[in-house]
Parts: C-alpha cells; structure tokens; sequence
C-alpha cells in the first residue's frame, strides 16, 4: 500500500495481516464483485463500503497496541480511514482487472468429497 501518513500505512498493513479484518475485507469485496459484475459499481459508494472494515480495524488495533490515553481516533484519523479504504478499493479493482478473485470462494479448484 501506498499511503502518506505513518497510522495510514500501520492501519493498511493491520487490515491485511489481521485476520478477522482480512475476512471481514474478502466478505465486502465480495460484496464489490456483485455490484461490479451488474454495472453498478461506483467507486465512492466502495470507498465507503470499506470503510466499514477500516473502522473496525482501527479500534482492533488500538486495542491490541494503542497508546494509553489515546483515543483510537485521534490516532486513526477520518482522513488515514479514508486513505486506507481509498487504496483498498484500489486494490480490488486491480484485482478485477486480472482477474484475480481471492475473496469468491465458490471457483475453489479442490474437489469435495
């Protein structure tokens, strides 16, 4: 990810690594692909969309390494949320774009049974 500030780029990072947030990212891409595959995708409406990860994200990470005394968005602020979800859905598009699907588990190649 390329992002300008420090928490912007810690918080990036926690989202991917991070297993509940990078569960929580692969269900609102999913998500992205429906609207994506029926034309209606509209990037401002995703950015907000995966805000609803990077919001959850920042408290996570607050709780598991924040600074006593800090509020989580103080540290963490609308504009470092926006970033991230910003590069985000960056991400998926590029994603998209080639095809790379890693969130839609029903084209798994493993066979049942």
């Amino acid at each position: 990810m390329d992002v300008n500030t420090t928490a912007a780029r810690e918080l990036g990072e926690f989202v991917q690594n991070d297993f509940e947030s990078y569960k929580h990212l692969g269900a609102c891409f999913k998500n992205l692909a429906k609207h994506h595959g029926k034309g209606r995708f509209d990037y401002d409406l995703a950015v907000k969309g995966v805000r609803h990860v990077t919001d959850p994200a920042a408290k996570r990470y607050h709780e598991q390494y924040g600074w006593p005394g800090r509020r989580w968005f103080d540290i963490f602020t609308v504009w470092d949320r926006n970033v991230v979800a910003e590069e985000l859905v960056q991400m998926f598009q590029s994603n998209i774009a080639i095809g790379d699907c890693w969130w839609d588990d029903t084209d798994s190649d493993i066979e049942e049974g």
